[in-house]
Parts: structure tokens; C-alpha cells; sequence
């Protein structure tokens, strides 16, 4: 019994030895897949941070002798055009009654010459009276055209066309001498209009753009016979003049407008400005950023100074868009953020204005806090 006692201790003793070291691989193959297969990676998206800056830069004539290394080929030209059109007026101000008038033809059917003098009577066949404006002769077996006035004022003498009766012929006649229309009398009501301010400011805008538009074709067909390689690409235009016939409250139905400008526009190659400006100003943005300028408008160029007879000008170039931090800033300093949950590293970059988001992923899945290992850490910016 001793010796059975004594053998069954032994194979517990070693048992529990077996199991430790069982215990310890397993604790030291978790250890090996954690540090081996653990990662973390931090997507940063970064803030857009507001950039404008400005410069000057010289637009030289690519067929000067000596051009400076700072200066953009380029030339600049100028045109002075005066265009002048006529416009309606559309705003009534008041209907006043008038008589309505058209044209009638006369018909003979008589064997005879009939003559009507001015103011002859016709009868519609609704009893709407107008007077011929003039005297007529209508041949036998003949015709005549004349105008006819409504012999009273308003809409009501706005007839269709209709055979109309000579009252003042024997009515054995009446039949054989009439009268005919094929249009409806018009202008029973006048309208009384008024050139407002609206539609005066509107037609200086008009003839402004067109005057412009006339002076760029002038100026684009100047620049194809000195570089045809070269592109309008900004101007400045100046009213010398703009002058309308009628001021507002003139009650008119038509006015014109005359305006006349002058015309500075800059043709240059716009990429080879755009890396001049680029160059110039490359010092000016903060360490550790990049410049994303605005697609929509990257640039805003003005004609600061000009000389048209050398063909040079200074342009003022104004960059549009925004700045953003790069990997290199030492805020993405991996050791920053080495076993930390994710809420640990999301306050991290919460603190700096650089940063807009931060996504924080884990692997393997159970994984909840960032390796010890740097290379086991990966920072990247959000496209």
C-alpha cells in the first residue's frame, strides 16, 4: 500500500508539471500570434484648413529680347467699341380708348364707275359703322382697296373679317356696290407706355455685354496674327460712355442705348502661370502641409498694371484653396499612439485642429488595444 501511495503522488507531481508547461505553450503561442498577427490601422481624415495667398507676377512678351525668369510669356492688348441697339417698351402704364381701323376692298359689280369720297360709310354686317380714309374710284366690274377708321372709339369697333353694306348708296346698289375684309379691325385701345428703370438697366447690361463681346472678338482676332499659341484668359473692361435716347418715366415704345468700352485683356498659357504662382508662394505654406487648390476656380487673376504699347502688364494672382497636414508631421509619430484602446487614440488626435476623423481598426477581431510594435501600426491619410 505504501509504495502504491507513494507511486500515485509521483503521477500527480508530474502530471501537474505536464500541465503547466502545457498552460505556458499555449500562453506563449497566444503571445506569438499577438505580437505576430496583432496590427492596427489608423485611417486619418485630414481638416481642410482655409489658404489664400497672393502674388505678383509680370506677363513679358515672348518676342522680347530678354524675358525674366520670374516673368510668363504672355502679351497684353486693348480695344475700345461702341454698340448701340434699339429696345421695346413692355410696361403699360395706362389703356386709352381709340378707334379701331383696317383695310376693306371695295367691290363693283355695277355697269358704271363708282366714286366714294373720303368718310363714305360701311355698315358691318353687326352694325358697326367705320368711314373710308380716303376717296376711291371702283371700276365697273372692278375693285379698290382702302383703309377704314371705326366711327367710334373703343374695342367695339374690333371686329373680324366681314362684308359690310354702303348706307349711303340707293339701295337697289347696295347689293352690286359693297365692301369686303379679310383681317379684323385692330386698335381700339392704345396702350400708353413707360420706360421704368428695370427695363433701362437691362438694356445697358445688353449692349455692355455686347460691346464687350464685339471688343474680345476684335482682340482674339488681333492675337491670332501675333501668337496663335496664346489665350485670352482675363481683362478688364471700363464704360467709357453709355447713353440711352429716353430717360425712365418717358412714356415711349421704344428707346435705344449706346455704350462704349474699353477693353485690357491678358492672353498667357494658364498652366504656366498656375507654376510660377506655385513656385512663388511654395514658402508661404505652414511645415508639414500640402496645398489642394479649388477645381472649381484655383486661381484669380487681375490685371494690376499694363503697358499695351510694349505689350506687357503685372497680373495679380490670387490662390484659391485649402492646406492639409502630410504624414511627415510629427503628430503621426507611431510611438503616440503604442497600446492604446481606441478611444485612448481617437482623444489623441482630437486635439489637433490638423486632424478632421479618425477610424481605428483592430486585427485580429478580439484584439481592443494597439500593438507594442510600431511596424505592427499603420497610419494612413483618407483619400
Amino acid at each position: 500500500m505504501p509504495k502504491k501511495i507513494t507511486q500515485a503522488k509521483i503521477q500527480r507531481f508530474y502530471g501537474r508539471i505536464l500541465l503547466g508547461f502545457v498552460i505556458i505553450a499555449v500562453l506563449l503561442t497566444i503571445a506569438i500570434v499577438y505580437f505576430s498577427f496583432s496590427k492596427t490601422i489608423i485611417t486619418i481624415e485630414a481638416a481642410d484648413l482655409d489658404f489664400s495667398t497672393e502674388t505678383i507676377v509680370e506677363l513679358a512678351n515672348p518676342d522680347a529680347e530678354e524675358i525674366s525668369e520670374t516673368a510668363v510669356p504672355g502679351v497684353i492688348l486693348e480695344h475700345t467699341t461702341t454698340v448701340e441697339r434699339e429696345f421695346s417698351v413692355n410696361t403699360v402704364e395706362a389703356e386709352t380708348p381709340a378707334k379701331a381701323r383696317g383695310t376693306v376692298t371695295i367691290y363693283n359689280t355695277y355697269s358704271q364707275t363708282q366714286p366714294l369720297i373720303a368718310t363714305t360709310r360701311l355698315l358691318s354686317e353687326d352694325g358697326r359703322l367705320f368711314r373710308t380714309d380716303e376717296t376711291v374710284n371702283v371700276p365697273p366690274g372692278g375693285t379698290a382697296q382702302v383703309t377704314v377708321t371705326a366711327d367710334q372709339e373703343g374695342p367695339e369697333g374690333e371686329i373680324g373679317p366681314g362684308r359690310f353694306t354702303i348706307p349711303g348708296l340707293w339701295s337697289g346698289l347696295q347689293d352690286q356696290i359693297y365692301a369686303e375684309s379679310t383681317a379684323p379691325m385692330t386698335g381700339g385701345t392704345v396702350a400708353t407706355k413707360v420706360l421704368t428703370e428695370a427695363e433701362l438697366e437691362t438694356a445697358r447690361d445688353s449692349t455692355f455685354e455686347a460691346a464687350y463681346a464685339e471688343a474680345l472678338r476684335a482682340i482674339e482676332t488681333e492675337l491670332d496674327s501675333i501668337n496663335a499659341d496664346l489665350q485670352v484668359e482675363t481683362s478688364r473692361r471700363q464704360i467709357l460712355s453709355q447713353q440711352s435716347s429716353d430717360e425712365v418715366g418717358a412714356q415711349v415704345s421704344s428707346f435705344s442705348v449706346s455704350t462704349t468700352i474699353h477693353i485690357l485683356a491678358a492672353a498667357y498659357d494658364e498652366n504656366a502661370l498656375e507654376q510660377r504662382v506655385l513656385e512663388k508662394v511654395a514658402d508661404r505654406l505652414p511645415e508639414h502641409a500640402k496645398l489642394n487648390l479649388d477645381p472649381a476656380e484655383p486661381m484669380t487673376v487681375t490685371i494690376e498694371q499694363a503697358n499695351p504699347e510694349l505689350r506687357q502688364a503685372s497680373l495679380r494672382v490670387v490662390l484659391n484653396g485649402s492646406q492639409a497636414v502630410t504624414l511627415d508631421h510629427p503628430i503621426f509619430d507611431r510611438a503616440q499612439v503604442l497600446n492604446k484602446d481606441r478611444t485612448a487614440i481617437q482623444r489623441y488626435y482630437a486635439q489637433y485642429d490638423e486632424v478632421e476623423s479618425v477610424n481605428v481598426q483592430f486585427s485580429p477581431f478580439w484584439v481592443l488595444r494597439s500593438p507594442s510594435l510600431e511596424d505592427h501600426v499603420e497610419i494612413k491619410l483618407a483619400d
